[in-house]
């Protein structure tokens, strides 16, 4: 009776070897010895030699799946990429200042003195221009449009030099809508204040007169003209004081102060005209100082809006030929 026992003993040794054997042929290949343990055991529990195979199936297969995992994340980022990209261009209010770009082409510790310096040759011009000598004639125009051609010239080289030409320059649709509606809103504007404060009764509106009598006779058609004229050079004023001094300043003062320090330099350029269109009664004409700076404030605000330089420069333009045109004097 004794004998089974020690050969039950000794199979459960052979199956525990088998065993191990297996675990060993799974992990390594150590050796001759436990290759031979390896084939015994395999000739007794076939299945325990398939095993390490469909152990080994997993692995290789988990170890792809992973190297496989940073391409769809990388196709998913760029796929992101590609979505903000396109609803950045599909949204017109994207501010000029957040977009991303080349340095600019004025750095930041010249964009004061050049600010400065645009004032100061706009100051000279305008002083010439609204000269009592100069009043009705051509003179006056072409000196105000070959300051302004000179200084749009420049902004237009300053966008280039950025690779901002095309973006901030190129018409779209709308953009003629959006200058009509805004420079009618301030045409209102300019009725209404001029019914409220300059009244027919009030020395005031001697200001209103002045203005006009410089720009010459209103009973012709030279005042179309003359119309046509102020629509061109209102144009080029936006290249240049939107285009050329806030743009400048957004990188050395920010955004926000850009806009309200170019405005305030746009209305300081007109000072003259406080005593070259003063009259003897009302005293000095505020009027032109006055509409420089509240143009300013809302040309720039629609740059600042839009991004672009097109549609401040419609509204601009068609405003000026509406109060040449369409007299406020005579509403």
């Amino acid at each position: 009776m004794k004998k089974p026992s020690k050969q039950g003993e000794n199979g459960s040794a052979a199956n525990a070897s088998t065993d191990n054997a297996s675990t060993d042929n799974a992990s390594t290949d150590n050796g001759s010895a436990d290759n031979a343990s390896t084939d015994n055991a395999s000739n007794n529990e076939p299945a325990a030699a398939v095993e390490p195979v469909a152990d080994a199936q997993p692995h290789s297969s988990s170890d792809s799946s992973d190297r496989a995992t940073p391409q769809p994340a990388s196709d998913q980022a760029a796929d992101d990429n590609a979505a903000n990209a396109d609803s950045d261009l599909e949204n017109p209010s994207d501010r000029a200042s957040e977009r991303p770009s080349t340095p600019p082409a004025i750095p930041p510790k010249f964009a004061l003195p050049v600010a400065v310096a645009v004032t100061a040759a706009v100051f000279v011009c305008v002083r010439f221009a609204f000269a009592a000598e100069q009043a009705g004639t051509w003179s006056m125009l072409v000196s105000m449009l070959a300051v302004n051609v000179l200084f749009a010239a420049i902004a237009i080289a300053v966008l280039a030099r950025e690779k901002a030409l095309v973006a901030e320059l190129r018409p779209r649709q709308g953009d003629l809508s959006v200058g009509a509606f805004v420079a009618a809103l301030m045409y209102g504007a300019g009725l209404a204040g001029r019914q409220l404060f300059l009244g027919a009764d009030s020395p005031r509106s001697w200001w209103v007169a002045r203005i006009y009598l410089q720009l010459g006779d209103t009973a012709n058609n030279r005042m179309l003209y003359v119309g046509a004229a102020v629509f061109v050079i209102a144009a080029l004023e936006e290249l240049t004081w939107r285009g050329l001094v806030m743009r400048s300043l957004r990188p050395a003062i920010g955004p926000a102060r850009a806009w309200l320090f170019s405005s305030v330099l746009y209305g300081l350029a007109h000072a003259s005209t406080l005593t070259l269109l003063a009259h003897p009664v009302a005293g000095y004409n505020p009027l032109l100082v006055a509409a420089a700076f509240g143009g300013g404030i809302v040309w720039g605000h629609l740059y600042n809006r839009t991004g672009r330089l097109v549609p401040g420069m419609f509204a601009h333009a068609l405003f000026s030929w509406a109060i040449v045109d369409f007299p406020l004097w005579r509403l």
